[in-house]
């Protein structure tokens, strides 16, 4: 929407990941990311949803239907 700064395809697959229940650490792998990188998909993302932490931004981003 335009009103939140857009979210990369690669913040979303983290959100939906760590919606799945996955640790930083699981993600990285996964994507084969540093854990590092992950974290930072996850803070900016995070940022860009206007949420206090990566759970309430797993909800905003289930809530708007940009993960299922």
């Amino acid at each position: 929407s335009g009103r939140m700064r857009s979210i990369s395809k690669r913040e979303l697959e983290c959100l939906k990941l760590t919606a799945n229940g996955n640790t930083s650490e699981e993600i990285a792998k996964l994507l084969k990311l540093s854990v590092h990188t992950a974290n930072q998909y996850l803070t900016q993302s995070t940022q860009k949803l206007n949420a206090v932490n990566r759970n309430q931004a797993v909800a905003k981003a289930l809530r708007l239907g940009l993960i299922e």
